[in-house]
């Protein structure tokens, strides 16, 4: 994935909760749980729980963060590409 893609969901194997105000994710095939720190649990809320688009989040980040923007890009996209490898998200790319 090179680029943000142009929407990115939930996958049907992969349940979540917030525990002590970060982000547990159970992959319900594998029985695998992943604990996201505080920036991947804010982009695991962005993008499936408020459905944000993955631009949409990528522009909410820069307000929250002081990094540049090219930075925060690569980063989300290395995160995004993570939790695809895992099969705890689906994502679709711009035509």
């Amino acid at each position: 994935m090179r680029n943000l893609p142009a929407t990115v969901r939930t996958s049907a194997r992969a349940l979540h909760q917030e525990l002590e105000g970060a982000v547990v994710i159970l992959d319900g095939e594998s029985g695998k749980y992943f604990r996201l720190d505080a920036v991947g649990s804010q982009l695991w809320r962005f993008l499936c729980v408020e459905n944000l688009s993955p631009e949409t989040t990528l522009t909410r980040l820069q307000a929250l963060y002081a990094a540049p923007p090219e930075v925060l890009q690569r980063d989300v996209i290395a995160f995004l590409e993570r939790l695809q490898a895992a099969g705890l998200i689906e994502v679709e790319s711009v035509a």
